[in-house]
């Protein structure tokens, strides 16, 4: 519907028209009119109290009357109150990516909970489009990220296991434990869980068989370990006694916190304080924590 704008004090500069209907605005004025639809250029003058009446869609270039290269002001008569626009009074589809601006529309214009999910199309969220550190724990909702919304090995394990008897009488040295070697790569600094379990004993019962997990050169915590006990107490008199004792099943989990991204070699080692060991079946599982 039209716009009406009430005139009246000469002035010698240029104001700014305020947006609503009447509009009290000083003059006389020099208005140029242009319609949206054919843009025909219409010069007036406007006397004091005078009244113009604008067609709908009008955008009016103001100047003043006594300085005619004056600034310029471009008014859109049609301004819209804030919150007047509600996404109930869009017909979907109605605004289009090509239609905003680049940097038109940023976090602080959304209000919370207004994108949901289900208001994503599939693909269009990447991590190439998140910033740093802008998703954090308090703006993830309790159980939101469950196991079917986890990419494979987003969280990154892997294992190995062997069932071929593997024997040594090695003490004076670390010898690497027959298939139980695995290697796992990391995108980030890492916490590293190590399981380990087998099937083992030692030929001679007063002694033990030990083991160590290696991440490349180094140790994971908490170091060698007695794997396999000892059912006497030492060798001759007076402690004379053997019990031999077959396979048992033994396991440990080591440990080694913030371990730099790359790739590793993760791997077993043992060797025996005397007799011969032996291990059967046998499993390792690796798995790294964000650190």
């Amino acid at each position: 519907m039209p716009v009406r704008l009430i005139l009246s004090q000469p002035v010698d500069t240029c104001p700014l028209i305020s947006l609503g209907s009447p509009t009290f605005i000083p003059g006389p004025l020099r208005f140029f009119f242009s319609s949206l639809t054919d843009f025909t250029p219409l010069q007036l003058q406007l006397s004091q109290q005078a009244f113009v009446d604008l067609p709908h869609k009008t955008h009016v270039w103001i100047a003043s009357a006594f300085r005619t290269s004056a600034i310029r002001r471009q008014a859109h008569f049609l301004k819209l109150a804030d919150g007047s626009i509600t996404t109930t009074k869009i017909a979907d589809n109605a605004i289009v990516t090509v239609k905003l601006a680049d940097g038109a529309v940023t976090s602080a214009k959304i209000l919370d909970g207004t994108v949901t999910a289900v208001d994503l199309a599939t693909g269009a969220v990447t991590t190439i489009k998140i910033a740093d550190g802008a998703i954090t724990t308090v703006k993830i909702v309790d159980y939101a990220v469950t196991n079917l919304k986890l990419a494979s090995y987003a969280i990154p394990f892997t294992s190995t296991y062997n069932t071929s008897p593997d024997a040594t009488d090695s003490t004076l040295a670390w010898v690497d434990m027959a298939g139980m070697s695995v290697t796992l790569t990391l995108d980030r600094t890492s916490h590293i869980l190590i399981m380990f379990s087998t099937e083992a004993y030692n030929s001679d019962p007063a002694y033990r068989i030990l083991v160590r997990a290696r991440i490349g050169v180094i140790d994971a915590f908490p170091g060698s370990i007695d794997l396999t006990p000892t059912v006497s107490a030492g060798l001759g008199a007076p402690y004379t006694h053997r019990h031999t004792i077959g396979y048992m099943a033994y396991s440990y989990n080591f440990y080694r916190p913030s371990v730099s991204a790359g790739t590793h070699t993760i791997k077993i080692q043992w060797m025996v304080s005397g007799g011969t060991g032996y291990v059967g079946s046998r499993t390792l599982t690796v798995i790294a924590l964000p650190a």
